[in-house]
């Protein structure tokens, strides 16, 4: 993996088309993160050990695709520079090559369809994994550069505090918060495994880890996501 921090060029024009697998964990009312004072990057509203070990399991050797709020939330999750053991891309239309850091494994792509590209032409056998924020998955939907999802469903409701800003994952009609609609928007549960709070290990709520492949045309192709 080229560690060397540079703005990375797209290649080619290849399709990109069911290129990504999305990662994510969500509560029960669609909260995927929190965003305040301490947190301006955002954060996850919980710790739940079972969960981050199901992320590393998925995205560890791979490549993370990823918004810059995002990018820049991984310091405070003793991550500054990128997750290790994997080729992060951070989507962007204004972050320069050197703003990722000087010790950063970190590419600029300016977007997801370029980051797809370059992720392809870097590391052409690992999965390209789509980590957020709430712009970016909204627009690997959309234009159906993921076709699947690795959904943590967390067993809670997320009520904010004051001086919070609740951030949400894409809603209907891309998507749904409830199993029993995400069929019929054209996604196709695959297997689901449930796990029951550890208060030993510091679990929060229990959840239930599900993969959904998208099966039909689904949502309308869209715009690309802006605010990153």
């Amino acid at each position: 993996m080229e560690s060397q921090e540079r703005k990375a060029q797209g290649g080619g024009g290849e399709g990109t088309v069911g290129s990504a697998t999305i990662v994510v964990a969500v509560s029960r009312d669609g909260v995927i993160g929190v965003v305040d004072e301490k947190s301006p990057h955002g954060r996850l509203p919980w710790r739940i050990r079972s969960d981050l070990k199901h992320f590393k399991a998925i995205t560890d050797g791979q490549v993370v695709v990823m918004g810059r709020k995002t990018f820049e939330s991984l310091a405070s999750e003793g991550a500054p520079g990128g997750l290790p053991n994997r080729l992060n891309i951070v989507v962007s239309r204004t972050m320069g090559a050197g703003e990722v850091g000087p010790d950063s494994r970190a590419l600029v792509a300016g977007s997801l369809e370029e980051a797809v590209r370059i992720a392809r032409r870097e590391a052409p056998d690992r999965r390209v994994c789509v980590i957020g924020g709430a712009a970016l998955f909204e627009e690997a939907i959309r234009a159906r550069v993921a076709d699947v999802i690795e959904i943590t469903d967390v067993q809670a409701e997320i009520e904010s505090k004051p001086g919070q800003r609740l951030v949400m994952f894409p809603d209907e009609p891309v998507w749904s918060n409830d199993p029993a609609k995400r069929a019929a928007l054209g996604w196709k549960l695959e297997c689901e495994r449930a796990t029951e709070r550890d208060e030993a290990k510091g679990d929060q709520y229990a959840c239930v880890f599900r993969r959904y492949r998208r099966t039909s045309a689904g949502a309308a192709e869209g715009k690309g996501a802006e605010g990153r």
